[in-house]
């Protein structure tokens, strides 16, 4: 029963704030003028290759390792979101069947559910407090982001581009992503050590 408890306070939980959608935060649009039409990710990332092609080839493969490492992250988190679900439908289908089948109460169901809640309140607050840290270590990279975007796209719209600022400036958008991904697993990481305690 304990860990039909457990699975329903994971499952509702989700890991609370685990994983954030940085993707669409990375320097996509670096160098170019706004644009009135959203690009694909697919088109973004073309785009910041085309400046690494030009202004520095060397690290081209360091970005693209990175931006795949940041794929597979957010990849296998919603892996385990889903798995989580189906976890969670599963163990609410036994728990309707063992009622059925009269091997529990209706007072039993009803005190499983006041058991979880209570222990989904101590796990929120905790959760919370991960996601909080978390939200304010990726907020410092976002600022350094923007400032960076900012510096990258004065540097393209010089009438003579600099192409080694160029280049140092690709290089310190790739060390923010290796922050940023490192700040992702990270943080999932103290999320599954909090689930895994509520499972012991």
């Amino acid at each position: 029963m304990k860990k039909i408890v457990v699975l329903l306070l994971v499952g509702l939980m989700v890991m609370a704030g685990s994983v954030m959608a940085f993707a669409e935060e990375t320097p996509a649009e670096l160098g170019e003028r706004p644009i009135r039409e959203e690009r694909s990710p697919e088109e973004k990332r073309a785009k910041v290759e085309e400046l690494f092609s030009l202004y520095n080839p060397d690290g081209l493969e360091a970005f693209n390792q990175i931006t795949e490492e940041h794929k597979s992250f957010h990849e296998m988190a919603k892996s385990i979101r889903e798995s989580f679900k189906s976890d969670l439908q599963t163990q609410r289908q036994a728990i309707r069947t063992q009622l059925e089948n009269g091997e529990i109460t209706q007072e039993e169901v009803q005190a499983m559910k006041e058991t979880a809640k209570a222990e989904r309140q101590v796990f929120k607050e905790e959760a919370m407090a991960i996601k909080a840290s978390k939200q304010a270590e990726v907020q410092a990279i976002k600022e350094e982001h923007k400032a960076l975007r900012t510096s990258l796209k004065e540097a393209l719209k010089a009438e003579v581009v600099d192409q080694g600022l160029v280049a140092s400036l690709l290089d310190q958008m790739v060390e923010l992503l290796e922050d940023h991904v490192e700040v992702d697993y990270k943080y999932f990481e103290m999320m599954q050590s909090l689930r895994d305690s509520e499972e012991i």
